[in-house]
């Protein structure tokens, strides 16, 4: 049972990188609630805390986030640093709803959609939750996932072959 203060909202995204606000604009399209939970205290801190020489590996005009082409030329393979700049004015363009240092700890089936708690203490209840927590995270499936097949999709880049989607 969510606790009775718990944030409420439509869709909750997890992850504020490129698949988490990718994720959040096509869900703002859509015209309902939604808000962003990431780990970080800032949109692209994960970019931002790389290797000093890091440059992306796709030049900036297919490394362009849907609704907001990246600055400068479209040739150039953006910096780290660039990179994290580039995030984070894409989430303050869109205004998205950010719920920042808030580290999931567990996502619980409810009847109504799901419950979840932070590490911080903080409660949400969703209908939907789109987990978004990138490649530098261990995927992990959760354990009620089997129980859950007819409501949930879920794959990660190991247990998926490209060729097959």
């Amino acid at each position: 049972m969510p606790s009775p203060d718990a944030f409420s909202v439509d869709t909750l995204i997890i992850g504020a990188g490129q698949a988490g606000l990718a994720a959040a604009y096509y869900v703002q399209r859509l015209g309902v609630s939604f808000v962003i939970l990431d780990e970080r205290a800032a949109v692209g801190d994960v970019w931002a805390s790389r290797f000093e020489a890091l440059r992306l590996f796709s030049p900036a005009w297919a490394s362009s986030l849907p609704g907001l082409e990246w600055p400068g030329g479209k040739f150039r393979y953006p910096t780290k640093d660039e990179a994290a700049a580039y995030l984070s004015t894409y989430a303050e363009h869109f205004r998205f709803p950010l719920h920042l240092s808030q580290r999931v700890s567990s996502v619980t089936p409810t009847p109504n959609g799901y419950a979840v708690s932070t590490a911080a203490g903080r409660q949400y209840q969703s209908r939907r939750v789109v987990v978004c927590t990138g490649a530098y995270n261990a995927p992990r499936q959760p354990e009620f996932a089997p129980s859950f097949l007819q409501r949930l999709f879920s794959f990660t880049a190991a247990t998926t072959n490209a060729r097959s989607r």
